[in-house]
């Protein structure tokens, strides 16, 4: 099972990396999670469980952190004054 967690793991990295949303790399790291899981017990469904689980509880508790960060960048310039959005 190793080398099926390996392919969805480096699928879901290239995913991620043509998307700037940060959804898919929680998905990622339960993808890792469930590799060192593969090697303690070979019963995909705990494996499966874990992956869904973790990947859904990261996304869950850490994208509001990750919105108020990538929603801080709005920085003002100068054009923001010339066309009145002050």
């Amino acid at each position: 099972m190793f080398y099926v967690w390996l392919t969805i793991v480096v699928l879901l990295t290239i995913v991620e990396a043509m998307t700037v949303n940060l959804t898919t790399i929680w998905f990622v790291v339960s993808g890792l999670v469930a590799i060192g899981l593969s090697f303690v017990t070979d019963i995909f469904l705990i494996q499966f469980g874990v992956f869904v689980c973790l990947g859904i509880v990261l996304l869950i508790v850490t994208k509001p952190f990750v919105k108020k960060f990538l929603d801080s960048r709005d920085a003002k310039t100068n054009f923001d004054r010339i066309i009145g959005m002050n």
